[in-house]
């Protein structure tokens, strides 16, 4: 059984999975993040939906080093890296990279975890 604090963890990055999956259902394309304030704010918002699931990734590793890899089968490092990116570089952020993160990579990462926390609960 996995350390309560790491099930924890777990349960708030499905929260932000979640929020970035629902606003994600409204933007048509990438290009919307730029074409007016309204694309801004919602990449604003998103953003900053992404930088927590860095974090708690990386609080994750440093209670158990390799979970990650190991139950999820992600590399955990690029996270990590993406979200001290997010964190310390705001303005290198790419909106096409964010649009494709959020689109392609944020369903899968919402379906490994739930498909763990339910293994996990058996």
């Amino acid at each position: 059984m996995p350390d309560t604090i790491i099930l924890e963890r777990l349960e708030l990055i499905l929260e932000h999975t979640e929020v970035i999956m629902q606003r994600m259902s409204s933007v048509p394309d990438a290009e919307w993040f730029i074409s007016d304030d309204d694309g801004e704010k919602m990449y604003d918002s998103i953003i900053a939906r992404l930088q927590p699931i860095g974090e708690n990734i990386k609080k994750i590793e440093k209670i158990e080093p390799g979970f990650i890899k190991k139950t999820l089968f992600l590399n955990p490092g690029d996270i990590i890296r993406f979200r001290d990116l997010i964190a310390h570089h705001y303005e290198l952020l790419d909106y096409q990279i964010i649009f494709t993160i959020c689109s392609k990579d944020m369903p899968q990462l919402d379906l490994l975890i739930r498909d763990y926390l339910k293994s996990s609960l058996q």
